[in-house]
């Protein structure tokens, strides 16, 4: 049967033909497949010897291939063949691939040392595998070892992560344990039509950082523990989803309420949790709602007066107002700002002026009961009327 050969060439000696196009590329550090097809590389980042690395195989094949018949070709080259205990820590990483280095300078060779790159995350679990108990060990409990020196009560020796795709396998680069955020979303972001608006985090990971922005499509402030979140990606309406900076182009006034929070971590550290940043709140316009006014006719301040573009917004607005008992005393549809103290019922007739109090508002932006404001106006007069 035909095996795979895994290519390992840390200073890019060879140029390496991945997809069999005639088209060799540069930087290939780490390749598998069961046949390579390479070229020396003119001009190789440094002179470590590559390795071509293949588990209970029968024979290799080398082929040295001249594609033309006008030259005379030779390779000059060694093959060493080098035998090594296949999984000498049991990590699930054959320590030819580990090798004898000690990137972590601690003593303990990488093909023995379950903490390779020495940033407080076993090999076994930067690798991609299962390390149930945490021991840095691969699988659970004591391992049953094989006949080839691998672990076979569980399931390792296969790709190994490269998460953030920086070229070097996760286990041999050392990740960040300082890891957070430390600058959070605004609170509330405000939609503006026919425009572009940004929402940003930034972390303190010299890393590279994966992140996964969501929406929250529920009105009112959601918490980051609702189960309500669903993940976005590029298009039309969205962009930087998996970045530190989210735009959301052309948004709609529709979008009120909706809430957008991401969730980073450090892809090359898997043993860093993955943390959430705060949500941040579309909003049409911030309302500055007063707390008092003084409708005593002298010009100043005479209507309760709510800032922030109120009927131009939420043009079916619906406000009541009560006293400290419960009772109706103004409500309307479609606020102007034109409240003046009276005691306006339902029925649309206009009574006496209202005391001097304290009083309570229920401001219903939409109309439909799904964004609702609440809290109280004291309504004084400088004659006391």
């Amino acid at each position: 049967n035909t095996k795979n050969i895994t290519l390992i060439d840390t200073d890019n000696i060879l140029l390496i033909d991945t997809d069999f196009d005639d088209v060799y590329e540069t930087g290939i550090t780490n390749f598998s497949s069961a046949e390579i097809h390479f070229k020396f590389n003119p001009t190789p980042s440094g002179s470590t010897p590559y390795k071509l690395v293949a588990n209970s195989v029968n024979q290799l094949i080398f082929k040295h291939l001249l594609n033309n018949t006008i030259d005379n070709s030779t390779f000059n080259g060694n093959l060493i063949l080098t035998c090594f205990g296949i999984d000498s820590d049991n990590d699930g990483i054959e320590d030819i691939i580990e090798g004898r280095g000690d990137i972590d300078n601690d003593g303990i060779p990488n093909s023995q040392d379950k903490d390779s790159d020495g940033d407080g995350c076993f090999d076994a679990s930067e690798a991609g595998y299962f390390d149930l108990d945490l021991d840095g060990i691969l699988g659970s409990g004591t391992p049953v070892i094989d006949s080839n020196g691998k672990v076979s009560s569980s399931q390792g020796y296969l790709e190994i992560a490269d998460n953030d795709s920086n070229g070097i396998l996760d286990f041999l680069d050392a990740g960040s344990d300082t890891f957070e955020i430390i600058k959070e979303p605004n609170n509330t972001t405000r939609i503006i039509r026919e425009s572009e608006i940004e929402i940003s985090i930034l972390v303190n990971s010299v890393d590279n950082v994966a992140y996964k922005w969501q929406v929250n499509k529920s009105l009112g402030s959601p918490s980051s523990n609702t189960g309500e979140w669903i993940e976005i990606t590029d298009d039309n309406l969205y962009g930087g989803t998996r970045t530190n900076k989210l735009t959301i182009s052309n948004p709609l006034f529709s979008m009120e309420g909706w809430s957008y929070r991401v969730i980073t971590n450090s892809p090359s550290y898997l043993c860093q949790e993955e943390i959430i940043s705060k949500p941040s709140e579309l909003i049409i316009t911030n309302l500055i709602i007063p707390n008092t006014f003084s409708p005593d006719g002298d010009g100043i301040n005479d209507t309760w007066t709510i800032r922030g573009g109120l009927s131009k917004n939420y043009p079916n607005n619906q406000i009541r107002i009560f006293n400290r008992w419960g009772v109706s005393v103004y409500e309307t549809k479609g606020y102007q700002n034109d409240w003046n103290g009276s005691n306006y019922n339902s029925s649309g007739s206009t009574s006496s002026n209202l005391p001097v109090g304290t009083y309570f508002y229920l401001l219903d932006l939409n109309g439909d009961g799904s964004n609702v404001k609440k809290g109280y106006v004291y309504l004084t007069r400088m004659n006391n009327e």
